[in-house]
């Protein structure tokens, strides 16, 4: 009797894998075990690594924006950021694997709806910062540091790069604090 795999199935595979294991160490024979089937059988649904690594960014993406999304829902200004702060925290402790490969535009730079769905997250950050009171250009560039101390923040977390006996989340709290404290009244 055959195994009937589909592509989606290959895909969450490799997203759980990911996850479990970083990246690096997702290969198409790992997917390929886990799901029963031998390593060449993959190739019905996939042409190579690089282009599982761009479904499995799209995917991941998918689920980064969905998450944000369904944070900020009812929400504006300071309250929307900080429901989406924590969202982002929430995705990268969850989903670890995911997260990273969010981060690595070279991964999916050519997938088009991996691009689109990037756009949606940032359009998704941009317009709640610009509900906060700020305009362009301050608008992106308060994005872009917001972006960089969640992705640096949840990256030193899950690395176990803060050794020190304060409070996670109160540390969380107060660096997404004074970003807050950078909004106009």
């Amino acid at each position: 009797m055959t195994n009937k795999v589909t592509q989606d199935q290959v895909v969450e595979t490799a997203l759980t894998l990911l996850d479990q294991n970083g990246l690096t160490n997702v290969t198409l024979k790992q997917v390929a075990a886990q799901l029963n089937i031998k390593p060449p059988s993959l190739y019905t649904h996939i042409k190579n690594l690089t282009e599982l690594r761009a479904l499995m960014a799209q995917v991941a993406l998918t689920n980064l924006n969905t998450q944000l999304t369904q944070a900020v829902i009812g929400l504006s200004g300071r309250s929307a950021i900080q429901a989406a702060a924590m969202a982002y925290r929430d995705f990268f402790q969850r989903h670890p694997g995911q997260a990273e490969l969010t981060q690595q535009v070279t991964s999916w730079a050519n997938a088009p709806v991996a691009i689109a769905t990037s756009d949606q997250i940032v359009g998704l950050l941009t317009t709640i910062v610009q509900q906060a009171g700020l305009a362009v250009p301050n608008d992106i560039n308060y994005v872009r540091a917001l972006r960089s101390f969640l992705y640096g923040f949840s990256t030193l977390e899950r690395q176990n790069g803060f050794q020190l006996d304060e409070s996670m989340d109160a540390s969380f709290k107060f660096g997404l604090n004074l970003l807050l404290a950078g909004l106009p009244e």
